[in-house]
C-alpha cells in the first residue's frame, strides 16, 4: 500500500493458526533483538460470537515492514489450539449431509408432499455439497489508520463497511463509532491489454 502518514509505524501479527486458539505463551524479548522492532503486542482472543472481532494472537510493531516480519519470526508462540485443533473436514462433512436428511422446522406448509410422492412416478433424488472455502481476496489485507485528535482516518485495500469500521471503533473506545471515522478504501482497477 501506498499511503503514508509522518510518524507511521508497522505492524505484522501472528494468528491463531484455527478459529478460537489463543496464545499459551510467546518470546517477548526475542523479537526486541531485532533492530527496528518497538514493541510486541499480545491481541486478546475473541469472545464468542467472533462476529467482526480480532481472533486474537500477537502483534510485532516496527519501524518497517522487514523488521515486523523478522521480530514475527522470533515470537516462538505456543498455541492452545482449543476444540479445534482435532477438526476433520471429512467427519464435518458427515455431520452437514446427516443433518440436512433429518426433517427440518415447518415454516410453510402447502399442500401434501408425502402423499404426492406415495403416488408413484419418478424421483430425482441428489446431493450437492461445496467444500469449505477461505475468503480469500486477490488484494494484500493491508490497512493503514491514524489516530489524531480524537478522530480516526484510515486507508484500505478492503471492502470493508462503514458498520464494520464503526464497530472496530467502538470496541477500541471511541464511542460514537463511525462519526469517529473518515475512511479511504482503495480503488481497485483492473487493467486489461488486448494485443490484434
Amino acid at each position: 500500500m501506498d499511503a503514508r502518514v509522518d510518524g507511521m509505524v508497522y505492524a505484522s501479527i501472528e494468528h491463531p493458526p484455527v478459529l478460537g486458539g489463543t496464545v499459551k505463551s510467546y518470546d517477548g524479548k526475542g523479537p526486541l533483538k531485532v533492530a527496528g522492532v518497538r514493541q510486541i503486542v499480545p491481541i486478546d482472543p475473541f469472545k464468542p460470537p467472533a462476529a467482526f472481532q480480532p481472533l486474537g494472537g500477537v502483534a510485532v510493531i516496527a519501524d518497517n515492514t522487514w523488521a515486523a516480519f523478522q521480530g514475527r519470526k522470533s515470537l516462538n508462540v505456543v498455541w492452545d489450539r482449543r476444540p479445534n485443533e482435532s477438526y476433520d473436514s471429512e467427519q464435518y462433512k458427515h455431520e452437514l449431509q446427516e443433518t440436512a436428511r433429518k426433517p427440518g422446522k415447518l415454516v410453510r406448509n402447502e399442500g401434501d408432499v408425502d402423499a404426492t410422492f406415495a403416488k408413484g412416478g419418478k424421483t430425482f433424488e441428489a446431493d450437492y455439497y461445496v467444500p469449505l472455502l477461505a475468503h480469500a481476496p486477490m488484494e494484500p489485507l493491508v490497512a493503514l489508520a491514524e489516530f489524531k485528535d480524537g478522530k480516526v482516518t484510515a486507508w484500505g485495500a478492503h471492502a470493508e463497511s462503514p458498520g464494520r469500521a464503526g464497530h472496530r471503533l467502538q470496541r477500541a473506545g471511541h464511542p460514537e463509532g463511525p462519526r469517529d471515522l473518515s475512511r479511504h478504501p482503495a480503488r481497485r482497477r483492473l487493467r486489461q491489454k488486448v494485443e490484434a
